[in-house]
């Protein structure tokens, strides 16, 4: 199988990111309670996606093979505001998702994904680039571990019971 071709999203992206957020979504409600279905919310999280990309030097970047979209990638310039740690290493580069349709996954669409998001991080004179993933999302996580990303920060959680209230009264 051929390598797939990487470019940047333009506006002919648009159905095709939708799909594809969607089908994303779609496969993280089989891995976490809290999600939404993609329907619900994939139109808007483009706008969101697209937003952070404009404010932050950022890109959607599209795999497609014969012309056919068959995954994506955003990321954008980062910040950490921890005081804790050394003023030089909180400028970052960051990969907010990751997604290759269920057909590619498997031939290296993704790694190439993030190989093409990391140039252009690095691009912009990042020095290291971040990511999260769901934990449930093994087959992500081991993509990631192979191509040399490891755990920085990890994130628990327990349900306390009741309904959910956002913590209001």
């Amino acid at each position: 199988m051929s390598d797939p071709s990487i470019r940047r999203a333009t506006a002919d992206d648009h159905a095709a990111l939708i799909a594809m957020i969607t089908a994303f979504q779609d496969f993280e409600t089989t891995l976490h309670p809290n999600r939404r279905p993609g329907a619900e919310i994939a139109a808007d999280y483009l706008a969101i996606l697209e937003r952070e990309v404009a404010a932050k030097r950022g890109a959607i970047l599209v795999a497609e093979r014969a012309g056919a979209p068959i995954g994506f990638v955003c990321c954008w310039a980062d910040h950490d505001a921890d005081e804790m740690i050394h003023a030089e290493t909180r400028p970052h580069g960051y990969i907010a998702d990751v997604f290759v349709t269920a057909a590619e996954r498997g031939h290296g669409v993704g790694g190439a994904l993030i190989a093409a998001a990391e140039a252009y991080l690095a691009g912009l004179g990042f020095m290291r680039v971040r990511l999260i993933s769901l934990a449930a999302n093994a087959d992500a996580r081991a993509v990631y571990e192979h191509l040399g990303y490891r755990a920085y920060e990890i994130t628990y959680e327990k349900p306390l019971g009741g309904r959910p209230r956002g913590g209001r009264d």
